[in-house]
Parts: C-alpha cells; structure tokens; sequence
C-alpha cells in the first residue's frame, strides 16, 4: 500500500485531539469518584507516571523508522505470531471505538437531540468518520488543523471566564482518602489517556510521519498538552461545580458550560463545548476506524484499505448499537470491561514489543537507541522486515 504522509505538527494535534476525546467529558467524574476533591492534581502525577510508556513507544518506532504495526510485530515474534498478534491488537479498537460511540450517541441524546432516535445519530456520526478515513490520513490531518483554532479558541474561552467561578476552598482538605484510592486513580487515568492509545500511534508513526525526529517530539508534546487540558478540566469541574456535584454528574464538562455567565446577559454557553466535544470526538473516531482499516488490510495483504472503510464503519454501528443495553452495561465496560484490553493489548502488548526487540539488539549488538536515519538509508524498510520475519 501507498504510504501517505503527515507533518509533525498534524501529527501532535492527532494525538492532542485523541487523548482529550472523550477524557474531557467524562475524566473529572472517573476521578473525583475515586479520590473525592483531590482528584484535580491526578492528571498532573498521572502525566509524569504515564510518560515511559510514552518513551517505550517511542523507542520502539525509533528500532523501525519506516515498518507498519504488523511488519514491526513480524520482525519481532516471527511471520505467523506476528499476525496473531496484529489480529490480538486489532480487539482494542474494534470492542473500544464502538462504546465510544455508544456515548457519543448518548451524549447527544441528552443532551442536543433528545427526540432523535439513537441508531440515526451513530450513523450520521459514523459516515462523517468513514468519509474522513477513506480520503486518507493526510486529508484528515488537515482537517484537524484547521480545527485546532476551533479547539483551542473554545477552550481559552472556557477558562477565562470559568475562572472566576473557581472555589480553591472546594480542593480542601488534602490527601483525606487512602492512599489505595489515588494509586487506582492515577493508573486509571494512564489506562484511559496513554494507555488505551499509545499502540494505535503505531499505525501512524514513525511510518506516516515525515520528520521522524519532530514526530517524536510532537508525540510527548501531545501527550503533555493533552494531560495539561485534562487538568484543567477536573480542576474546574472540582473548584466550581464542588466534588460532591461532580461525583454524581455523568457529564460535568457539560455542567461547567452552564456555570459560564457574563453580566447576566450571555449565560449556558453549552454550544462552545460541543464545538469541544465534537471536533475531540470525531478525530478520536477516525483514528480507531483508520488504525482498524489499515491494520485489517495488511493482515489480508490487501493492496488498499479504502474497499475496507465502510464495512468495518458499518460493522462499528452494529455493534455500538448493541454492544451496551443500559447505562449499567456502558458503565462496567468502561470500568472494567475495557481495562482488560487495555492492559493486555495497550501496555502489555507493546511491553512484550519491547523487550523482545531489547533482547534481538542486544543479541546482534545494536544501539538500544539508535540515530535517526533517512527512509533511504534506514536498514529497516518494509521489505527488510518481511524478509527478516521469515
């Protein structure tokens, strides 16, 4: 298949706009539950826990500069493993992306459109991301960075004038739950920002990235951006909605957007977070159906994933429309469903990766780190890792 390519910088607003998704919407509500109104500084010491997975990932792409997920999982384990385990990835995002779009439709149903019926809002959402995906990375990565201005406006917006509204005497008193509480709450928050994420970056990069070196640096910047806006999110949905309100709000983004009021006369500024909401959602979505389609079509060795987009996006509305009966359902998948996955495909997974290609350099006296070469001069191209996997 034809590699398309992205920049850098579309690159870090890919990831900005994957990690924040959902997070934005529903991470205060995770993490108040669990460490009641010290739940704002989670995402600062989750951002420092969950940066070496970051780095391994990295690491990783920088052993093959120029290999898909699938020829990487070869050249590690072998040709046959390495599918199985290119088919064992491929349950993250196929079970994950439609319980997001679950609450995506959701979300609208109680939100914008309550008359209008379920199925329809995932559908017209879901041919959106087919239309995105089967134009190719580089056109949706354009389209995210026209969006970022979007994003970005909406969100200075927010916390301008969210700021005034803010309690610091909410965030008081300190470190009141066990310590058992705020472990599970920081490697809650790494599962969901980094660790749901970090082996579908492979997909794109280093592969679809043109300046490697940028790319890498694009990669933590994202992901820090992403923490940052994170931490912003929960501070005021604690400092201005109180713990005891965001503990039992299933969507206190949404509430803090009614908290807005400017001298009485612009109030419930609810539109500004759908912008949020929306463009976060959709490119989180396109990501999933993407690293799905691309991933499918090597496995098969199909020539081109694009006559693989609108099945495998039909097949997602099939099952976000059956995949959760209730909000029961929807809520021990998210809890506990979706953190097997996460474990076992998000970090084991690329920890296996890791210390498999650790043990092959070691072995052939490699550098653990290697420089960054040129697509041209790299020894690891495509072609390299399918005649190695043999």
């Amino acid at each position: 298949m034809k590699q398309n390519m992205i920049s850098a910088n579309q690159f870090f607003i890919l990831i900005l706009f994957t990690m924040c998704g959902t997070n934005m919407i529903t991470m205060p509500f995770s993490l108040t539950n669990q460490a009641n109104q010290d739940g704002w500084w989670i995402p600062l010491i989750g951002m420092i826990a969950g940066l070496p997975l970051v780095l391994l990932i990295i690491t990783i792409a920088r052993w093959f500069p120029n290999a898909s997920l699938i020829t990487m999982l070869q050249c590690l384990f072998g040709h046959w493993p390495g599918k199985l385990a290119g088919v064992l990835f491929l349950f993250l995002p196929i079970l994950i992306a439609p319980s997001h779009m679950d609450f995506f439709g959701s979300f609208i149903n109680t939100n914008i459109l309550p008359s209008t019926p379920f199925v329809v809002v995932i559908t017209l959402f879901a041919a959106v991301v087919i239309l995105a995906v089967y134009q190719g990375i580089e056109t949706f990565s354009r389209a995210a960075e026209l969006m970022l201005v979007f994003f970005l406006g909406a969100l200075c917006f927010f916390t301008i004038f969210l700021l005034p509204e803010a309690d610091l005497g909410f965030i008081e008193p300190f470190f009141e739950q066990a310590p058992s509480q705020y472990i599970k709450a920081v490697l809650f928050f790494i599962a969901k920002v980094i660790g749901s994420h970090a082996i579908l970056f492979l997909i794109i990069f280093p592969r679809a990235v043109q300046d490697k070196k940028r790319g890498e640096q694009a990669f933590i910047k994202g992901y820090i951006v992403a923490c940052l806006i994170l931490f912003i999110a929960t501070f005021f949905s604690v400092t201005v909605l109180t713990p005891e309100v965001t503990t039992i709000t299933l969507f206190p983004g949404f509430a803090l957007s009614q908290e807005i009021n400017i001298g009485d006369m612009i109030e419930r500024l609810e539109s500004l977070l759908y912008i949020i909401f929306y463009v976060t959602f959709f490119f989180k979505m396109t990501i999933y159906l993407y690293a799905i389609s691309i991933t499918v079509a090597e496995i098969i060795k199909a020539k081109d994933y694009r006559p693989l987009v609108i099945p495998i996006g039909m097949i997602l509305v099939a099952l976000a429309n059956t995949e959760n009966q209730n909000i029961i359902e929807e809520y021990d998948f998210y809890y506990y469903g979706s953190m097997i996955l996460i474990v076992v495909i998000g970090v084991l997974l690329p920890l296996c990766m890791f210390v498999v290609g650790l043990v092959q350099r070691i072995w052939k006296k490699q550098p653990i780190f290697p420089r960054h070469t040129s697509s041209r001069a790299s020894g690891y191209s495509e072609k390299n890792h399918r005649s190695s996997a043999r």
